[in-house]
């Protein structure tokens, strides 16, 4: 209380306070009780005083203090001085906070009195605080129940917590009281933290006395800033703006000098010459960091703490069991891998030799082929028969389709199962199924079953409508709880391991602190408590370890025991059908601890990708080249290393925040290699948020770590691995199995030459290289799969966010859509593609060839480049920084995941068995949806295929290789859909549910329709979907004969604009008695209309020449000549580009002037071109005034509008100037048949305008993502589409019965597996064999007879889960 009341006053009688409360912490608390009253005694005369001192003298008294006169005590150190003052008065409320501190100090003076006397104490239920140093050292029993191993209590779960935990949230309070504020007190917060940290709960083994020594000394430090803060509010609200104006801004930023106190007046802008961080807080988090210090030292001080205590001792000394069987177990998955494929092996090679055997002994002549294609056509009958008295009856072969299978899994119904089941069946059928599959027994069943039998009275005498409602609840429960046991299921397997050796260690805990319990009994004095409380732990012990003791109380522990205990315990959890939500919960915990390695890679890739800084670049390259590489885990040196270098870069970017630097003046720059930026000590809000999170990673993984004994060197888990390999030995030698034996001997071998060959000075290099490409210690994967998917993003990223890699000044915001569009592919962007390919390949070749070394040096090369493009090149090139550019940032994390990927596979070796495509691991729809995917897509197959059979050791030749792809695609589909037919059966005799037809073929006879009538609908209903198309410029040019043009104008703006809805309906009116006229006029709207208006005078002068004009004149008046004389017009209309339509359409309209309909027009165009008449021509019937604008180049003349007003006639006249001849230029008017062009009378109302127009009626365009369909008209979309698509799917539906003995095989597990035995004798470099096995094939397929038998149906009975009526009819 006395920290709040320094916090909220910050003044002079703050600091007396905290001085006071230094000195009673630093005491014994005998002495601090003997004071105790002198304490109480002087805060009561401080309130009494300070009372007094608000209150201060009357106004009327006229009595001056004497330090309101004295210039140098200025009103903010009056504040702190708490000095009364006549203008301003004082905070009276803060007394508030001193009267409840002297509340406090008077309950604590009661605690006191109780303590000193033994009657009191005696009746006192609350405990003491007698300080437990000497019974801790003295070993004495713990007088307190232990609630560290089971909690069955919830206030057992709350000690559990509190004092468990405690140390990590006091932990984290403590940073975040230095993390949010910079300054120098603050700064030594967060090393104190990180020297805590460094310990973990190994801080609690430290000898108590040593353990409360270091923890008063955090806390005394924190009292002293606490102290500090408030003293320099002195400093911040009196003295500050000398500091700054003598150049000692630096050290008001070093110590984060603030004026906390209410009434202070700062001096004004004094934040723009010496910025400093505010403290909105105060001292808020130093008082809560006070809080959880103390609380945190009581909890030290406690019993209960000494529990826990224990429980770190006994884990510590399970340490190595854990260690133990974590190798061991892994150790085991290597042998079991090698045993299985070696045991294949040996099967088809005993096979093969007795099907050759038994030929020779048929046959005496038989001989074996010498040349390879007599040799792959060898294949006969002998080869499929089997040897019936020498075949065991006890033993299932072991085959190819067994590898990779865990037959330990629960064969539970999954939420898709229970589905098929309530839609082929019923709802109930579906609930009582899924119930029948959890149980374990026969018994359990049955008592299911009288269940049901019982419900199923009571339903029949409930209302069918409640019967039903209740059936669908179930059912909805049915799905729910078989999501929740399918994620459970999930779980458990992926954390397997790890809750093996939790639950071993766990049931070794007690045993181990039970130890450390009677360790302490010859101790114990006679006494009621010891006497009662040993009981009760004794008791409670026993109840755990009891049932498993006999069974684990050998020093070696049986694996084959542990994996059987969990079966029949995860059996009895799903048989229970009890606790979901607990065992889901529990289950994702496991598999958050057992992957808690992979959540700090993880964060250490988002550091970088955050920060994207030389401060952050060591992470990620240490994760792939470093972490992620190391056999068989990353040892305590790089955990070590990876934690000590994170706290440097938080201390490191803490020092770097403070405001005195010369980059830290907030201004804003741009550049993606600012020095500060590019280096990670920029001055962020956020400067080390990821860090932190890293952090705290970092450290669970290593209580993790810690807990199961894997927190080791190098040195120590190689030799921990040696010794699990060793007894994994001892029990493999138990076994007869020679392939095991073998196995185990090529392991030894293995292990012994991991020590050979290493040099003094490159030791450590050379043992890590020898480690990560010759290691026995983990199971070969396969992870070609999502490395290629991770690959395939990229491509998607790259195509979609190519702005982001481009360069600034090309690239901008366009994506590739709009390059394609222009037909211009960016080099840049062919340059990412051909490379993205390429590695892609070689890591296909890598693959292909089980390259670890190459694969290795591949890692290496790839993770520098990448890194060097990604934060150096690609910043340099956008001119955007990493962090501000989120598809880089998303390709960057992909790529991490690729690279974790490419680790692993170089940590645990390739397959032995590589089998062709990645889909066909499994058998189920969504492989086979996938397969055929990749089936469809162009190149991709001949792809991978030449490079398989380029980098794959065979005897095929490229021809038999890609034949036996295609036999394996085909038998992988029909692999596929027996499996689903096996996990979806269908009973007999039953028609097809209405709906599903429906459905299904409703579906594809609406595609079928649509595929023949949808060229005709689409042009049909264009007008709905196409776009109006009107031209947005007209040019328009009027020539005689071959002479200089006349007239020449241009309509822009204005003079081209669609009709209003009155003047289309005007036009429409005039001509709704000509049916031809109206129907042209109906196919458009007033949108697609366009009047065009041309100016009459010309833009240009007449440019003619003397004696061009002349000899004009000469034709134009000469009446004998029988030859031509043409007048034309030509006008061009240009609309908006588009791929498939012309983008000008022009029109030329011409009359002979030789006519003698136009030989007064002629003869006037003569009298003035000589200057004898100056009265304008008329030119009849020049041209149409309305066009169509189609899809051709040519504009169309529409002769049923023009049938009622036939051609518009122009006035044309020459004016001129007197300066020259060049000066002339002609005019055109055109005569109205009315007021306007929309306003048609008779001839006899002609009007001149000096204007000539046309009206264009524009043919719709279809839009962008249609302009394909549209430009091929109706009969060329009937052609390639109606006809193409037809023909498709007649063969698709045809000609089935060529194909039925090859797509019908009942079974086709017996030709799968000879495909399978194919590629691992490969594998197994058996040529001879793989000859021997492709001819088998070859005269498989070439044998009807014997494809039937190898195919042959088994009947499966007991699949189909039926109705109680279909029971009793069968």
């Amino acid at each position: 209380m006395t920290a709040i009341t320094a916090s909220v006053r910050c003044d002079g009688v703050a600091l007396i306070y905290i001085t006071i409360m230094g000195v009673l912490m630093v005491s014994s608390r005998r002495t601090v009780s003997r004071v105790w009253p002198i304490y109480k005694f002087l805060l009561a005369v401080f309130l009494a005083v300070q009372f007094l001192v608000c209150l201060g003298f009357p106004k009327g008294a006229c009595i001056s203090y004497p330090w309101i006169e004295n210039s140098r005590i200025s009103k903010n150190l009056r504040q702190w001085l708490y000095l009364p003052d006549y203008d301003e008065q004082i905070l009276s409320g803060l007394l508030i906070a001193d009267l409840l501190q002297l509340l406090v100090v008077c309950l604590q003076s009661a605690v006191f009195s109780i303590e000193s006397n033994p009657d009191l104490m005696a009746n006192y239920g609350g405990g003491d605080n007698k300080d437990i140093v000497e019974e801790v050292e003295a070993n004495k029993p713990i007088p307190c129940e232990d609630f560290t191993i089971q909690q069955n209590k919830t206030i057992e779960v709350l000690k559990f917590l509190i004092f468990e935990h405690m140390f990590w949230v006091t932990m984290a309070i403590i940073f975040i009281t230095g993390a949010t504020r910079i300054n120098i007190f603050s700064l030594f917060y967060v090393i104190a933290v990180f020297c805590f940290m460094w310990f973990g709960k190994e801080f609690f083994l430290k000898p108590l006395r040593s353990l409360l020594k270091m923890w008063n000394l955090l806390t005394g430090y924190c009292v002293f800033v606490i102290f500090c803060k408030v003293a320099l509010q002195l400093v911040g609200c009196v003295y500050v703006k000398d500091l700054v104006e003598n150049g000692q801004c630096w050290l008001v930023q070093t110590f984060g000098v603030n004026c906390l106190l209410a009434n202070a007046k700062k001096p004004a802008n004094l934040e723009l010459k010496c910025y400093v961080e505010k403290d909105d807080s105060g001292m808020a988090w130093d008082v809560v960091c006070l809080v959880f210090l103390l609380l945190q030292r009581r909890i030290y001080s406690s019993h209960y703490f000494r529990h826990v205590v224990d429980t770190i001792q006994a884990q510590n000394g399970l340490v190595s069991k854990g260690a133990e069987l974590i190798n061991r177990i892994m150790i085991r998955e290597v042998n079991k891998q090698n045993a299985l494929e070696k045991k294949v092996l040996i099967h088809i090679k005993e096979q093969m030799k007795a099907l050759k055997k038994k030929q020779a002994s048929l046959k005496k002549d038989f001989k074996e082929p010498e040349e390879h294609f007599q040799a792959i056509r060898a294949g006969d009958y002998y080869l499929f028969e089997e040897d019936v008295t020498n075949r065991p009856t006890t033993s299932k072969k072991l085959t190819t389709l067994d590898i990779g299978v865990d037959k330990k899994i629960l064969d539970h119904p999954n939420p898709l199962q229970v589905i098929h089941t309530a839609h082929d069946q019923d709802m109930e059928t579906s609930v009582a199924s899924y119930e029948k599959a959890l149980q374990g027994s026969k018994a359990d069943a049955q008592n299911v079953t009288a269940a049901e039998a019982a419900e199923g009275t009571q339903e029949d005498a409930e209302p069918p409508t409640i019967g039903k409602l209740r059936t669908f609840l179930n059912f909805l429960c049915t799905i729910w709880y078989s999501i929740i046991d399918w994620m459970i299921r999930t779980c458990n397997n992926l954390s397997r391991n790890y809750r093996l050796v939790a639950k071993k260690l766990s049931v070794d805990l007690i045993q181990e602190k039970r130890k450390i319990v009677s360790s302490k009994l010859p101790s114990i004095e006679p006494s009621t408590t010891t006497l009662r409380q040993e009981p009760v732990l004794v008791q409670h012990v026993s109840v755990e370890i009891d049932p498993p003791v006999s069974q684990f109380s050998d020093h070696y522990i049986s694996l084959d025991d542990l994996e059987k205990e969990d079966d029949e315990e995860m059996a009895a959890q799903y048989a229970s059908n009890k606790d979901r939500l607990t065992r889901l919960v529990m289950a994702i915990g496991l598999l958050m601890a057992s992957q808690s390695e992979m959540l700090c890679y993880l964060f250490m890739i988002l550091d970088q990708m955050i920060y994207g800084s030389l401060l952050s670049l060591p992470l990620p390259l240490m994760v792939f080249l470093w972490g992620m590489l190391s056999v068989p885990r990353p040892s305590k040196t790089f955990w070590v290393t990876v934690i000590t270098y994170i706290e440097a870069i938080v201390v490191c970017k803490y020092l770097f925040q403070f405001g005195f630097f010369p980059w830290n003046d907030n201004i804003i720059h741009n550049s993606p290699f600012y020095p500060p930026r590019i280096i990670g000590i920029e001055k962020k809000s956020y400067y080390a948020n990821m860090d932190i999170a890293l952090l705290l990673a970092l450290f669970l993984h290593r209580s993790i770590l810690r807990k199961y004994g894997l927190w080791r060197d190098s040195a120590d888990i190689s030799a921990d691995l040696e010794l699990a390999q060793t007894q994994e030995t001892a029990e493999i030698i138990i076994d007869t199995d020679p392939s095991r034996m073998d196995i185990e001997e090529v392991d030894k071998d293995a292990s012994t030459k991991m020590g050979q060959g290493l040099s003094y000075v490159l030791g450590p290099f050379t043992k890590f290289f020898k480690q990560v490409t010759e290691s026995s210690y983990n199971a070969t994967t396969d992870v070609y799969a999502p490395m290629f998917f991770c690959d395939f993003i990229l491509f998607l990223v790259l195509v979609f966010g190519f702005s982001s890699f481009g360069p600034a000044a090309t690239s901008g915001d366009g994506d590739v859509a709009t390059y394609i569009q222009d037909n211009k592919i960016p080099v840049p962007f062919i340059v990412m593609l051909i490379l993205q390919f390429i590695f892609i390949v070689i890591d296909r070749a890598l693959f292909l060839r089980k390259n670890v070394l190459g694969k290795f040096i591949f890692q290496i090369l790839l993770v520098i480049a990448i890194h060097i493009w990604m934060f150096f090149l690609l910043p340099l090139i956008t001119e955007r920084s990493f962090f501000n550019n989120r598809a880089a940032q998303l390709w960057y994390f992909v790529k991490c995941i690729y690279f974790g990927l490419s680790a692993y596979q170089i940590r645990c070796g390739y397959p032995t068995r590589i089998l062709g495509n990645f889909l066909t691991k499994s058998y189920g729809i969504v492989n086979m949806v996938l397969f055929k995917g990749f089936l469809a897509i162009p190149f991709l197959l001949e792809l991978r295929s030449l490079m398989d059979w380029m980098w794959t050791d065979s005897t095929l030749a490229i021809g038999n290789w890609l034949q036996m792809e295609d036999i394996y695609a085909n038998i992988f589909v029909l692999k596929c859909w027996r499996e689903i037919e096996k996990a979806y059966p269908q009973e007999r005799s039953i028609k097809k549910n209405p709906i599903v037809k429906y459905i299904s073929g409703g579906i594809l006879l609406v595609v079928i329709i649509f595929i023949i009538w949808f060229p005709l609908v689409f042009f049909s209903f264009f007008n709905a979907v196409f776009i109006s198309n009107p031209p947005t410029e007209a040019t328009l040019s009027i020539d005689i004969g071959g002479y200089q043009p006349l007239f020449r104008t241009t309509a822009l703006g204005e003079n081209v604009r669609t009709l209003t809805d009155a003047e289309f309906n005007s036009l429409k009116s005039f001509y709704s008695r000509d049916r031809s006229a109206y129907s042209v006029i109906s196919g458009y709207s007033a949108s697609d209309i366009t009047l065009v208006q041309f100016d009459g005078n010309s833009l240009s002068v007449w440019g003619i020449n003397p004696p061009s004009k002349a000899k004009l004149s000469k034709d134009l008046s000469d009446d004998s000549s029988t030859n031509s004389l043409m007048m034309n017009m030509e006008v061009k209309f240009t609309r908006e580009p588009d791929k498939s339509l012309p983008t000008e359409l022009s029109g030329l309209f011409s009359i002979d002037l030789r006519k003698n309909d136009y030989k007064a027009a002629r003869h006037g165009f003569a009298s003035m071109i000589n200057g004898t008449s100056k009265n304008s021509v008329v030119i009849p019937k020049f041209f149409p005034r309305f066009l169509r604008l189609a899809s051709q180049s040519k504009a169309i003349v529409l002769n049923q509008l023009g049938k009622s007003i036939g051609h518009s006639n122009i006035t044309m006249e020459l004016e001129g100037t007197t300066k020259g001849v060049l000066d002339e230029w002609w005019n055109v008017n055109e005569l109205l048949y009315g007021g306007s062009v929309f306003q048609l009378k008779p001839v006899s109302d002609i009007k001149s305008v000096d204007k000539a127009s046309f009206i264009t009626f524009n043919d719709k365009k279809a839009p962008e993502s249609l302009s394909f369909l549209s430009s091929y008209g109706i009969i060329g979309l009937y052609v390639t589409f109606v006809v193409v698509v037809g023909r498709l799917l007649r063969v698709s539906i045809t000609n089935q019965y060529l194909t039925i003995m090859f797509r019908e095989l009942p079974d086709v597990n017996k030709v799968l597996q000879l495909t399978l035995d194919i590629y691992l004798v490969r594998e197994m470099k058996e040529f001879h064999l793989e000859e021997d096995l492709y001819a088998m094939l070859v005269f498989l397929y070439r044998s009807p007879d014997t494809m039937i038998k190898e195919t042959r149906q088994t009947v499966r009975i007991g699949t189909i889960k039926k109705k109680d009526e279909d029971k009793k009819k069968d």
